[in-house]
C-alpha cells in the first residue's frame, strides 16, 4: 500500500511539475484538468494514506524495529515534501517534491533490504 499510493502522490506531483509541457501536448493530467491547487489536495491526500498505511505492520507487531527506523525517515521526508508544496505550488517546488520523493522511496527500499537480512 505504501508504495502505491506514494507513487500515485508522486506522479499527479509530477503532473504539477510539468503541467506546460503536458498543456502543450495536450496530456491531460489531473492539474492540467482540475488545475495545481485541487493536484496539491489529491496528492497530499494519498500521501497521508500512505504515511498511515506505513506504519500499520508496526503498530500490529507484524515488523520489528528494523523496519520502523527507515519508514519514519520516509514519512518525515514525504511530509516535508508535501508541506513545501502546500506552502508553494510552482512547477519548481513540484520538481523538487517530487525528487524528494522518489528519495524517500529508495530509502524505504534500503530498508526493506534490511528487514530482509535481519528478519
Amino acid at each position: 500500500m505504501l508504495a502505491l499510493l506514494s507513487n500515485i502522490s508522486r506522479e499527479i506531483i509530477k503532473g504539477i511539475a510539468d503541467i506546460e509541457g503536458d498543456k502543450a501536448l495536450g496530456i491531460l493530467t489531473v492539474a492540467n484538468v482540475h488545475g495545481k491547487k485541487f493536484a496539491v489536495r489529491l496528492a497530499s491526500f494519498f500521501i497521508i494514506l500512505a504515511i498511515i498505511s506505513s506504519i500499520i505492520p508496526f503498530i500490529f507487531k507484524l515488523l520489528n524495529l528494523y523496519y520502523l527506523i527507515p519508514i519514519l525517515i520516509t514519512d518525515s521526508i514525504f511530509i516535508y515534501a508535501t508541506y513545501i508544496l502546500v506552502k508553494s505550488q510552482m512547477e519548481s517546488t513540484a520538481l523538487k517534491s517530487k525528487n524528494l520523493y522518489l528519495v524517500a522511496m529508495l530509502i524505504t527500499l534500503i530498508g526493506f533490504f534490511i528487514i530482509s537480512y535481519y528478519e
